[in-house]
Parts: structure tokens; sequence; C-alpha cells
């Protein structure tokens, strides 16, 4: 993972890019000030992350570069979450 530090260290994670397959996100739970968030395309429940207050931008999609500031805005991945888990329950 690329960033900074979250939960109980002392620096604030404001942005964040998980380059390897990762199954939980779950320890990300903590990171209030996440503000920028790049992960490879998940199979666990990552709704958690709506609670995260200052979370901005979110894509599934990492592209090996550092383009962070032109990721999705949240809400976009929110949709295409929201439909497949919808398409998951029929």
């Amino acid at each position: 993972m690329h960033g900074h530090s979250c939960g109980r260290h002392p620096a604030p994670c404001e942005c964040l890019t998980v380059q390897c397959p990762v199954k939980n996100l779950r320890s990300l739970a903590d990171c209030k000030a996440l503000e920028r968030l790049e992960i490879p395309n998940v199979t666990s429940d990552i709704s958690f992350l709506r609670s995260l207050p200052n979370l901005q931008r979110l894509t599934a999609q990492y592209d090996g570069g550092d383009k962070m500031d032109s990721s999705p805005a949240a809400e976009q991945l929110w949709q295409k979450y929201d439909a497949q888990k919808a398409m998951e329950k029929k």
C-alpha cells in the first residue's frame, strides 16, 4: 500500500493506493481523514467505506500511475457498486 499511515499511527491517511489483491479492507475503517482511495477490484464488502466522512475520490481501478486527483468521485463508484450488489441479489 502506498500513502500515509492510518488508524492508531500518528499521521492521518489522506491518500492511499492499494496495489495488491486484498480480500478485506476493513482496517481502513479507522482512516477518518482518508480523502482519496484507489483499490484493486475487491470481492469483499466495502460498504463500510461509505462512513468515511472525507472520502471524495474512490476507484477500483489501479492503473499504475499517480493520478489520484483525476480519480472518479466516490459517488460514481457507489453507483456501480450498488448496481452490482442489486444484480447479485437477483
